[in-house]
């Protein structure tokens, strides 16, 4: 009774062995086949948390690239706008210093007239500007324009932001009021409209008077074209911080889970033969406990 108690024993002994064996070549090949170290969280936990959290960065950092390069677009056209309303209303300037001298003539002052009032269409169409089926100085009700024909803000005072690192906001749009009509500012439609009236009323006092009006309302789009250049430079920046970022966390990344290949193909290599080893001494040993019991 001893002896079989000690064989079976034995036997089982080697049952527990060659699971282990297995399990180890099962394991060993599913990385070799993958090409990854870590294939399930089981197989080095630490390290799998780290992978993890290596994996969630990139992730964000993939999105704030997205976030950017949205910010970058839509700063750009904006810039764009920007640059064109100051040039227009410069223009208008020029026309108004040109109809307030005292030698012009109705006439003339109407020819005058005709090209503010074309101009100040060009400037509702800047007001107007869209990127794709957004309209940029509307606020958060961007799926409308931010200006009537008449000039008048019809948007809300959303302010556009996009995420674009770690605790980092870039400003992507601001409402066309605070460019073209702002609180303690000068309402750019408004005085354009009114030197058309008085260019085509022959008033040289009341075009000579929109001359100051319109010199606050360049200083008006300039600061805050400045301001959104500032917020572009910073999109910019962010842009960079994440080209060093995704460099680092996926070095890091490859370093938890990328597999040393010759290294397991070796070891794999190894297990097989243990494992063919493991079950020829199984094999061996049930054909014992087989001749025992009978």
């Amino acid at each position: 009774m001893g002896l079989r108690i000690s064989t079976f024993g034995s036997y089982r002994r080697a049952i527990d062995r060659l699971r282990r064996v297995n399990l180890e070549t099962n394991q060993l090949g599913e990385r070799v086949a993958s090409g990854r170290a870590l294939t399930r969280p089981s197989d080095d936990p630490a390290t799998t948390a780290r992978a993890l959290r290596y994996r969630d960065v990139l992730a964000n950092v993939d999105q704030y690239r997205k976030n950017t390069a949205l910010a970058e677009s839509t700063l750009s056209v904006i810039d764009s706008a920007l640059d064109t309303t100051t040039a227009t209303i410069n223009r208008i300037r020029e026309l108004a210093v040109l109809g307030a001298t005292g030698t012009q003539s109705a006439e003339n002052r109407g020819l005058i007239a005709e090209e503010v009032k074309g101009l100040r269409e060009q400037l509702l169409t800047s007001a107007n500007t869209r990127l794709g089926d957004k309209y940029l100085f509307a606020g958060f009700a961007s799926d409308q324009p931010a200006f009537d024909s008449a000039g008048t803000y019809v948007g809300d005072a959303g302010v556009s932001r996009v995420e674009t690192g770690d605790g980092e906001r870039t400003v992507t749009g601001i409402p066309g009021s605070d460019i073209f009509s702002p609180a303690g500012g000068v309402d750019v439609f408004a005085i354009v409209s009114q030197l058309e009236t008085d260019l085509r009323a022959n008033n040289a006092a009341g075009v000579q008077g929109s001359l100051e009006g319109l010199d606050t309302a360049v200083g008006q789009v300039i600061g805050q074209r400045s301001y959104l250049g500032s917020q572009l430079n910073r999109a910019l920046r962010a842009k960079d911080n994440l080209d060093a970022v995704e460099v680092n966390f996926s070095k890091l990344s490859s370093q938890a889970e990328d597999l040393d290949m010759i290294d397991a193909i070796s070891k794999f290599t190894q297990a097989q033969a243990t494992l063919e080893a493991t079950l020829k001494s199984t094999a061996n040993i049930l054909q014992t406990t087989l001749f025992n019991v009978i």
